[in-house]
């Protein structure tokens, strides 16, 4: 294969990553502003991936699968993993469309938490992903929490820099104790953050309020990415 054809593949590959990022980033924008119909429209236009396997295989509880008939769960899963590696699921998030009602819902799962990973015991969450990808994190979130989930969307923290940096970089409010975690930024305050500082203030560990609090900074990414989205339009 030539070189040019190595470089549109990577193109194309770049684009599929920035679609990916940009559905999921306006499907919450839509949960946001309460916008059910616009959601789900989106969903229904966007490459999501079904896992083909039984619901019993699943976890899906013939009762739960009963009554959660007109209830859509789809996973989304944050990837933080080296090239090559399947990673831990960083962040564990539930969308949850509800027709009869038309209504959205987004909930965070904890990382950290305990709980029962089929095959290997007690364990955190986010474990599940590395030790058998979507398929047993996924069964792992059904067992437990009564889920009825056989859709999936999967998107790699490492490519977040490039959205960020092809959007110019999105406003945050750095607080002082966040300072020293953040490369290159030396006062608080609204501060435009590039790809890589955005990224590592959404990775902060070691700051007050622990894990709630550095699920709350990815949120906030989220949030000044929808600023950025709202008036830019990804054809790069």
């Amino acid at each position: 294969m030539s070189k040019r054809n190595n470089k549109r593949k990577m193109s194309k590959n770049k684009k599929v990553v920035l679609w990916t990022l940009g559905v999921v980033l306006f499907l919450l924008l839509g949960l946001i502003g309460g916008g059910y119909w616009y959601a789900n429209n989106m969903l229904n236009k966007v490459e999501k991936v079904e896992i083909k396997t039984s619901s019993e295989e699943l976890g899906i509880k013939p009762e739960v699968e009963e009554k959660s008939k007109e209830i859509r769960n789809i996973a989304l899963f944050g990837i933080d993993a080296p090239e090559g590696d399947v990673g831990r699921s960083d962040s564990i998030m539930i969308l949850t469309l509800d027709s009869v009602h038309n209504k959205l819902k987004l909930t965070s799962i904890m990382r950290d938490s305990y709980v029962n990973i089929p095959g290997r015991g007690l364990d955190k969450i986010n474990h599940a992903y590395a030790f058998g990808g979507p398929e047993l994190a996924v069964r792992t979130l059904n067992e437990n929490f009564d889920l009825n989930i056989k859709e999936f969307m999967a998107v790699d923290f490492t490519s977040l820099p490039t959205i960020i940096d092809k959007l110019g970089g999105v406003t945050i409010n750095i607080i002082p104790e966040e300072i020293s975690h953040i490369p290159g930024i030396t006062s608080a305050g609204n501060q435009v953050l590039n790809g890589k500082q955005a990224l590592a203030y959404s990775r902060i560990r070691y700051a007050s309020g622990g894990d709630y609090k550095r699920t709350e900074r990815q949120r906030t990414v989220v949030d000044a990415i929808f600023n950025k989205l709202k008036d830019t339009t990804l054809t790069e």
